[in-house]
């Protein structure tokens, strides 16, 4: 693997930037908060993404590019800053700006006006829909290994959502990662099954099995130890439908599901409950321990503690 030094690079971001400690908020949160100031890089408004194009723009400078184009959102901070670092280099940036969102001359639009950009812009709105996932829908996640998961989307703003609830992703970024992973993704396929299992992220499994008036499920926790369980009447509900809206009432809809052998799980939680039984004391044991006297010498049935129930 390359060392970041070997790769051709143009110096164009005034570095290194400051950090800089957040006096105010440091101090209302009883701890200490410092922040990197790429805002003061020298290019356009500033921002990270100038460290980037010191790479891109060297290596296609170092293949003899003398145009550049790239894509993005109509205020993409991206799309403004690919243009200035072009400028300064001599090359001629084109941008393909979706249409959708502020195009009037106001934000990174002006500036690509300040800077005689060619800015054309692209009716995204137009295009087919390979699927849309709607928020708080889930997406199923194919690895390369076969190993797959679910987790639910939301929706953060056009261009970020949440995926199970902990980790928000740019929607490139992570197109970006599934393709480096050789993985697929795509809307979770409904099911007609009657009966499944999941792994909940760390956090236990769900159990669910159908019934004439809709879903009974069981949740266990990690140890497969009975957490909670009930009954949906949803029959209308597809498993997986149900699932999500068991999850959410017991507030555990954050995280991943992994899909698990459903006789397997049944087994486990069956084993974890014979174990909990035989550890656990009988009604005999109970009756002495409860009538049992700290007291030295005592008889039981005689005992005025044990009669006025002390103990009990």
């Amino acid at each position: 693997m390359k060392s970041l030094q070997e790769f051709p690079r143009i110096p164009l971001a005034v570095l290194p930037t400051p950090i800089q400690k957040l006096e105010n908020i440091s101090r209302l949160l009883g701890t200490n908060v410092w922040i990197k100031r790429d805002d003061l890089t020298g290019i356009g408004l500033g921002g990270n993404k100038v460290r980037k194009l010191e790479f891109l723009l060297a290596d296609a400078k170092r293949q003899g590019a003398e145009i550049v184009f790239t894509t993005g959102g109509a205020q993409s901070n991206h799309a403004m800053l690919t243009a200035a670092c072009a400028k300064k280099l001599g090359m001629t940036p084109i941008l393909i700006l979706k249409k959708r969102g502020v195009t009037e001359r106001k934000g990174n639009q002006l500036l690509e006006y300040l800077m005689d950009t060619d800015v054309r812009f692209m009716d995204t709105d137009s295009y087919d829909d390979i699927y849309r996932i709607p928020d708080g829908g889930v997406i199923q996640v194919d690895y390369s290994d076969g190993s797959s998961y679910t987790a639910r989307l939301e929706r953060l703003d056009d261009y970020h959502f949440n995926l199970g609830g902990f980790v928000p992703y740019h929607i490139c970024q992570f197109a970006e990662i599934m393709e480096r992973n050789g993985s697929s993704v795509y809307p979770e396929i409904q099911t007609q099954d009657e009966m499944g299992a999941w792994e909940l992220g760390g956090k236990g499994y769900i159990a669910i099995q159908s019934t004439d008036e809709g879903w009974d499920y069981t949740i266990y926790h990690s140890d497969y130890s009975v957490m909670d369980g009930g009954q949906l009447d949803a029959p209308e509900l597809t498993i997986q439908e149900a699932r999500e809206q068991i999850l959410e009432a017991h507030h555990l809809e954050k995280g991943r599901r992994t899909l698990q052998d459903y006789d397997l799980v049944m087994d486990k939680a069956a084993e974890a409950e014979e174990l909990g039984l035989s550890n656990k004391p009988s009604t005999l044991e109970k009756l002495a321990e409860l009538t049992k006297c700290d007291m030295p010498e005592c008889n039981p049935t005689g005992c005025r503690k044990a009669r006025n129930g002390h103990e009990l």
